[in-house]
């Protein structure tokens, strides 16, 4: 684990760099300048990656990658960052499945490669037998090289380093220790990482004390992180007292998702022990939101839907003890419920959730999904635990169980977390009637799963009517309306997206928020074909006085309108543009190519 695991990313607002202006405008215009689409490099795919835009990376290798049969040499170089992306991801599976599928015909330094990232992709699955007999492998096949040069010497210390971290994983602590024991008398040290690994190593096999030890010494965010879970298993440990120490670890940016999942499910298990409801379903909850996959050999604590499903029953049961409720007079438990639920209480989520799985009233299980829906949706992380509850639990083993009635949530869900399969497995079940009746918040992320599954006459249909419809604000309007023009954009629906952004541009609430929207729709009327009624639109975004006299936005604006008036064939109002936004342009970026671009013109 490290302290830092993005790739370098740096975001620069276009508005704050006049060069990226010129760069776009230099394509809409079609100038000389902009050059002719070159063939894809492996330089290519580095900047890309450089950039921080690993998806698009691994799009470009996915359509680009030269074949092994006829370009051998150039298929590695590809085939490298294609790994290193994979890894980066932390997508194990499609490690192993990609080399597993790799031709016998590869050279050796590139098989080796390969297979310590097999190795590596094994360990954080969690099968250590595949790692040993991978990592063996390597050791072994390498042997006959008796040249034992820097290279060599590092792979092999980090092979054996290996084989000792499967060995754990295994829970063979002997063959191990053992293999560090060997590792030691060849290299005079433990491996770099040993002392931590043989710590989580004892922690799974349940040998706290000897881990607690291990880690004497130590001094690291995963140091901490690991003594925390220690604590979890301390009899003496209180809710409150171990919340109150976790504390500075549950932001962003010090613990992956996955190992602040880990420390709510400790908590949550300490909570148990105390009969302390109240602490344990709040803690479980944020455990099933944060669930992420994690490497086998940092998973400690296991994480499920179905242990909140347990813990809100156990918390309903008490409530209603408390209270003097009967089992079976469910519409006063349900009453409860409501009395909880103005407050956005943890307890309305408990009688909910508990309510919603009886049988003997359906109505009230009806009406408690409602309010269990209702209720979460009001929480930060809401909808990621009703899509722990739905989709991860043995309760709903199957997509088919799941009651129509929270079909739209979980698709909000889905569209939001870009799970887009996900989404549309999730629409059957919701017919057209269903759709049309759903409350603003859930129809747009339902028409974008109808795009993404190509049902783009149903996504409209559910616009057709007053974007506002009685359910919700003029601002939910405009969001709900540029969520579903974007995802029409994508699915080249353009002219559909510039009419449902005209329609939301009536309900703009500020002078910034109706140039955006405008400068959206003329960048679908341009992709649709309609360049005059994308240039008028720009040229209208451009005149919103939302800046000052060196505002960017109207300044890009009136480039973009220029760019459009020439694919229009209006060429001399795109010089009269042009030179409009020479004569108020500040920027000598700005006036150079203003410059050049009408020189080609």
């Amino acid at each position: 684990m490290t302290e830092n695991r993005s790739v370098p990313f740096f975001f620069v607002p276009f508005f704050a760099v006049p060069c990226f202006v010129v760069s776009l405008l230099l394509i809409a215009l079609g100038s000389p300048l902009a050059g002719a689409a070159s063939k894809t490099t492996v330089e290519d795919i580095d900047r890309m990656l450089d950039a921080g835009a690993v998806l698009l990376a691994l799009r470009v290798i996915e359509q680009e990658q030269p074949k092994f049969s006829t370009n051998p040499v150039p298929w590695q170089h590809w085939e490298q960052r294609r790994l290193a992306i994979l890894e980066f991801r932390e997508d194990w599976s499609a490690v192993i499945g990609r080399i597993a599928k790799y031709p016998s015909s590869l050279p050796d330094d590139f098989r080796v490669s390969a297979g310590e990232s097999a190795a590596r992709a094994y360990l954080a699955e969690g099968d250590a037998e595949a790692a040993t007999a991978v990592i063996a492998g390597l050791i072994w096949g390498t042997a006959q090289d008796t040249a034992m040069t820097v290279e060599r010497t590092e792979r092999l210390t980090r092979w054996r380093a290996q084989l000792a971290e499967s060995y754990l994983l295994a829970g063979q602590l002997p063959d191990a220790r053992s293999t560090v024991l060997r590792y030691r008398l060849d290299y005079g040290s433990d491996p770099e990482g040993w002392r931590l690994a043989h710590a989580k190593g004892l922690m799974r096999a349940g040998h706290l004390n000897e881990a607690r030890e291990l880690l004497v010494g130590l001094d690291s965010t995963e140091v901490a992180y690991l003594k925390l879970l220690l604590r979890a298993r301390s009899i003496s440990v209180e809710p409150v007292e171990l919340l109150s120490e976790m504390g500075p670890f549950l932001g962003g940016g010090r613990l992956l998702a996955a190992e602040r999942a880990q420390l709510w499910a400790a908590l949550a298990g300490v909570a148990a022990r105390y009969r302390d409801h109240e602490v344990g379903v709040t803690a479980m909850e944020q455990a099933v939101a944060l669930r992420a996959p994690i490497a086998a050999g940092d998973r400690f604590i296991s994480v499920n839907a179905d242990a909140l499903w347990d813990a809100y029953g156990a918390y309903a049961v008490a409530l209603a003890n408390d209270s003097h409720l009967l089992v079976g007079r469910f519409d006063a438990w349900l009453a409860l419920a409501e009395q909880y639920s103005g407050s956005g209480d943890v307890r309305a989520r408990a009688m909910y959730a508990y309510l919603s799985t009886q049988q003997r009233d359906l109505n009230i299980a009806g009406i408690a999904r409602k309010g269990l829906v209702s209720t979460l949706a009001r929480e930060p992380r809401g909808l990621a635990v009703l899509s722990g509850l739905y989709l991860e639990s043995s309760r709903y083993p199957e997509i088919s169980a799941v009651p129509p009635s929270l079909r739209a949530p979980l698709i909000a869900y889905a569209v939001g977390a870009s799970r887009r399969d996900l989404a549309g497995k999730l629409l059957p079940g919701l017919d057209a009637a269903a759709r049309h009746g759903l409350a603003l918040e859930w129809r747009a992320p339902v028409a974008v799963a109808l795009i993404g599954t190509k049902r783009v006459d149903e996504a409209v249909a559910l616009f057709d009517k007053d974007l506002v419809a009685g359910d919700g604000s003029p601002r939910m309007a405009v969001d709900a309306a540029v969520r579903v023009a974007l995802a029409l954009q994508v699915a080249g629906e353009y002219a559909h997206a510039a009419t449902l952004l005209s329609r939301a541009r009536a309900m703009a609430g500020s002078p910034w928020e109706r140039r955006e929207l405008l400068s959206l729709a003329a960048q679908a009327e341009s992709h649709a074909g309609n360049h005059v009624r994308a240039a008028r639109l720009y040229i209208e975004s451009a005149a919103v006085p939302a800046g000052g006299p060196t505002d960017m936005w109207s300044r890009s604006a009136s480039l973009q309108a220029a760019g459009a008036l020439r694919s229009g064939g209006l060429d001399e109002d795109a010089v009269g543009v042009l030179k409009a936004t020479l004569s108020d342009s500040p920027q000598p970026e700005e006036l150079e190519f203003v410059e050049h671009a009408l020189r080609h013109f």
